[in-house]
């Protein structure tokens, strides 16, 4: 087989993991690190769970330097569902440096926001990132996609089988091209997904074969099926619950190759999202 000669294998001692802090020191311990360099991870939740705050938070976290938790990198914010609300992203900046974190406002300016609104145009965008950061000066280590569902979703009511088929390929596509990016680079890879409710038969489990989850009294799913599903390397799913007046925030793993499946209460505030440290290190089978 040509080229076989030339393959040259790698020491397992030699792949050092290497992790980027996602800002909360509970959450870290939960992800066992934080996000996972030379890996895909997707965030899937239903609206207002605090997804693009997340991705905020970590956009900031990566600049802290190695000592911080961080990768003392840059970030590559790619939205599809509009810009950012960049009063927000000051905010979160703001209550970090106060708590000795960070650089303030500065911190915006290691944030590279690109918008793009059709698969196409994020295609282009992908491709352009991954010219910026071989080049080896761009200094980015995180790259986030804000949401994946909001293009993807783009098909007629009954697609065709050729229709599915094409949406499959391009998913395929980007997320080679985006492990590709991660692992040449060393950098992590966020993605926020969208759900949708889950429409059983007589209480019979859905026939997706994926784990549903519970979500402000719903069964919900993430979005766009097995064919995206295979795409990713771990999945985490944000869920939301109302007690009487208390409203509860959950994250779950739903699979990782390297997180056990278990969960962790979060609230938010001004600083952006923090575990609850009484749900830190709970195991339980995602319902």
């Amino acid at each position: 087989m040509a080229g076989v000669d030339q393959i040259m294998p790698t020491p397992l001692s030699a792949l050092e993991p290497e992790w980027c802090t996602v800002g909360c020191p509970r959450l870290d311990d939960f992800l066992q690190g934080g996000l996972l360099c030379r890996s895909i991870t997707e965030l899937a939740g239903e609206f207002a769970s605090g997804k693009t705050q997340f991705c905020m938070q970590c956009c900031l976290a990566v600049q802290w330097p190695v000592s911080s938790g961080g990768l003392n990198g840059k970030a590559v914010y790619i939205c599809t569902e509009g810009m950012p609300a960049g009063e927000r992203i000051e905010e979160m900046a703001m209550e970090h440096w106060r708590m000795g974190k960070g650089a303030g406002e500065g911190s915006l300016d290691g944030i590279l926001i690109i918008e793009a609104v059709c698969v196409q145009a994020l295609w282009i965008c992908l491709n352009q990132v991954a010219n910026l950061v071989a080049g080896g000066d761009s200094q980015v280590r995180l790259v986030v996609i804000d949401s994946i569902a909001n293009l993807f979703r783009e098909v007629s009511d009954k697609p065709s089988i050729d229709e599915l088929k094409e949406r499959a390929n391009r998913m395929f596509e980007m997320s080679s091209l985006l492990k590709k990016m991660a692992d040449e680079c060393n950098l992590a890879v966020l993605i926020t997904n969208q759900v949708v409710d889950v429409i059983s038969n007589d209480g019979q489990p859905s026939e997706s074969g994926m784990s549903e989850v519970q979500t402000s009294g719903r069964e919900v799913l993430p979005s766009l099926g097995l064919a995206w599903a295979s795409c990713i390397n771990t999945r985490l799913v944000a869920t939301r619950h109302v007690n009487g007046d208390v409203r509860i925030r959950d994250l779950q793993v739903a699979f990782s190759p390297h997180l056990n499946q278990s969960r962790c209460l979060y609230e938010i505030s001004k600083a952006g999202l923090f575990g609850i440290p009484e749900a830190i290190g709970v195991q339980s089978n995602i319902q």
